[in-house]
């Protein structure tokens, strides 16, 4: 799958494992290492192992999703690019918006 970044500082923190550490301790920073790897590998959305339980956030119109972390955090993706709402196969390109506890 295709990635992009909301902004520079995600791309940054998330190609650095020792900030991500110092953010996030080790295990979570292992976790958001691991994952980032599998949506780079997937296809699609629903590539995703359903373990991440990726899931829509409502409103669905604005096209974000989370993928499971360690809880309590989430990661929060957006689809875009071209695709079809219904059709999450069709979803091959997401921006990375946030990594976040909204519970």
């Amino acid at each position: 799958m295709k990635i992009h970044f909301t902004n520079s500082k995600y791309a940054k923190l998330l190609d650095d494992e020792k900030k991500l550490v110092k953010k996030y301790g080790q295990e979570q920073a292992n976790c958001i290492l691991e994952n980032l790897q599998i949506l780079y590998n997937a296809e699609n959305i629903l590539d995703i192992p359903r373990s991440l339980r990726p899931h829509p956030l409502e409103p669905k119109s604005k096209n974000l999703f989370a993928l499971d972390l360690k809880h309590p955090y989430r990661f929060i993706i957006e689809a875009c690019g071209s695709f079809m709402r219904d059709d999450y196969s069709t979803i091959k390109e997401i921006i990375f918006v946030d990594i976040k506890d909204y519970h």
